[in-house]
């Protein structure tokens, strides 16, 4: 019984979390929403976030988009990847045409792992950038040093 009550109060906690995301959402600045979705796409092993959550999380992504420099740019939208293919979700296609803009305005700064995350990036929101950016992506890994 009393693990029972645990797992009762662990997915109440959850909800009520979520809830609380969910609401503070608005007032987020592009940090705070990374170490969200980050969060929320860990904590999605165990609970799926709500559609609201993640719709709100998509929106407050979209206002925040062109604001962040190249390294929170890339882990951004690595961590939003994984957190809607966790929840077994689609994006948006005119959030993914956002993602793929700032993408395509930062690539020039890009390094390998950059490169890396953003192609697992785009593979998770199960989506083929533009062969304009494919191009971009691949001028830009014969530009920086390779690994090792």
């Amino acid at each position: 019984q009393e693990g029972a009550d645990e797992a009762g109060a662990e997915e109440l906690d959850m909800e009520s979390l979520m809830e609380v995301l969910e609401t503070k959402m608005p007032q987020l600045d592009p940090q705070d929403l990374y170490h969200v979705i980050l969060s929320t796409a860990a904590l999605a092993t165990k609970q799926l976030p709500s559609d609201s959550l993640l719709v709100a999380t998509s929106a407050q992504l979209g206002i925040h988009l062109p604001t962040y420099p190249t390294e929170l740019l890339v882990s951004t939208i690595t961590a939003y990847a994984m957190l809607v293919r966790q929840a077994g979700k689609v994006p948006s296609e005119s959030l993914v045409k956002a993602i793929e803009g700032q993408v395509e305005d930062h690539v020039g700064h890009f390094d390998h792992y950059h490169l890396a995350e953003i192609d697992v990036a785009f593979q998770f929101l199960g989506h083929s950038p533009s062969e304009a950016l494919k191009r971009k992506l691949s001028i830009q890994a014969k530009k920086v040093e390779p690994l090792g």
